[in-house]
């Protein structure tokens, strides 16, 4: 059954992880997500660290300005990652 579920996720989704937010300066941060096996290109991988940046900014009370993005990895064939650069400012 852990084997099925396992290749579940990877053949349907892919397996995804996120790093923890990281602080680059003062009041810049930048946060990772790399897919593994999974249909959702490098598009895919930066709209879910450009969330991951907006939960960060949303215990603040505020929303995630990005200001880079960086991606890696050819889907299909390696990993896909992408890092998202930001700061948070007011709504």
């Amino acid at each position: 059954m852990k084997k099925t579920a396992a290749l579940l996720c990877l053949v349907l989704t892919g397996c995804t992880s996120v790093t923890d937010v990281t602080k680059t300066g003062r009041d810049t941060y930048m946060v990772g997500v790399t897919v593994r096996m999974g249909v959702s290109g490098d598009a895919g991988a930066t709209s879910e660290a450009i969330q991951a940046a907006n939960k960060f900014c949303s215990t603040k009370g505020q929303i995630a300005q990005v200001s880079g993005t960086q991606s890696s990895g050819t889907q299909g064939l390696t990993p896909v990652g992408s890092v998202v650069h930001f700061s948070c400012v007011n709504a």
